[in-house]
């Protein structure tokens, strides 16, 4: 469904490699769940790839297993997250066309 190659964004990106249904969760965020004060510590030492899970813990995906890694930002996004108890969810807003990057706005 996904593939990583080259962004216009941000050197690499995500890009669906079928089309995608509008609602359809596309891939997980990956990682350690971590504490929020070990998150801290690893963004603080230059680790882009925390994610906040909830209050309490944030997944660190800096794993390359983890491809939702290459999800770049956009204002103008055709992705948005979905957070369950245990998970994060990259989710089409839209529907997404075969070779289109995906996309999310990290609310900054």
């Amino acid at each position: 469904m996904v593939c990583v190659g080259p962004s216009s964004i941000d050197r690499q990106g995500l890009f669906a490699t079928q089309e995608i249904k509008k609602g359809t969760r596309i891939i997980q965020y990956l990682g350690d769940k971590i504490s929020k004060a070990e998150g801290a510590k690893r963004a603080a030492a230059g680790n882009a790839y925390i994610f906040e899970l909830n209050e309490r813990y944030d997944i660190d995906g800096k794993a390359l297993t983890n491809l939702a890694r290459y999800v770049n930002h956009s204002c103008d996004p055709n992705c948005e997250i979905h957070t369950t108890a245990h998970t994060i969810w990259v989710v089409a807003l839209r529907r997404i066309r075969a070779g289109e990057e995906l996309s999310y706005n990290y609310g900054y």
